[in-house]
């Protein structure tokens, strides 16, 4: 498996999405309230 291999790296990848997924997610959101 990738994971046991390069665990480093695809927590990284993981970390990554998860965290460009949240700013999207918080920007959808501030946008919507504003907008109401």
């Amino acid at each position: 498996m990738p994971y046991s291999i390069s665990p480093d790296i695809c927590q990284q990848g993981f970390a990554m999405i998860c965290c460009f997924f949240t700013i999207i997610a918080v920007f959808a959101s501030y946008v919507l309230t504003l907008r109401g």
